[in-house]
Order: structure tokens, then sequence, then C-alpha cells
């Protein structure tokens, strides 16, 4: 699939995607975007999430942006809180 074809199936631009492939607009509405774009759930977008992040960069996970540790963070709880209600 094509950067743009997730974006039409996001409901966003090309950029978007980008910026997000990028470790930039990693926000919890764009990931919530990409798991219904790419039918996962978050569980599953999560782990490749980390994996792509930590490979941008010899020193691994442990130096990644203090923001993108919180914003998985968050976005991981977000699920559980939501299997929880379900």
């Amino acid at each position: 699939m094509t950067r743009k074809e997730v974006a039409e199936r996001m409901g966003s631009d090309d950029s978007t995607v980008y910026r997000m492939e990028n470790g930039k607009s990693l926000t919890l509405p764009n990931l919530i975007h990409l798991c219904q774009a790419l039918d996962c759930t978050m569980e599953e977008l999560i782990p490749d999430a980390f994996k792509h992040l930590a490979s941008r960069s010899n020193k691994g996970i442990s130096m990644m942006p203090t923001e993108t540790l919180t914003l998985l963070s968050a976005v991981l709880s977000a699920e559980q809180q939501h299997r929880e209600v379900a």
C-alpha cells in the first residue's frame, strides 16, 4: 500500500503519513486513524512502531524521545481501558 493510499484511508494527506513515518505527528487521533486504515488494533500497531522507532537509532528504545514513549504508553493505556469497557 502506498503512502497516498494509507492517507486516503485515514482521511488525511500523504504529508501527514510522511510525518508519522518520521516520528512526527504521532498523535493519538492519527494513530487511531492509522489503525482503522490498516484494519489493525493498537496492540498490533504499537510493537511495530517501537521496532521502527528503535531501528532509527542504534541506541535503541531507551534513547527515544520522552514524548514518543509517553504517547505510546498513553495509547496502550487507552486500548486497555477500551477492552475493559467492552
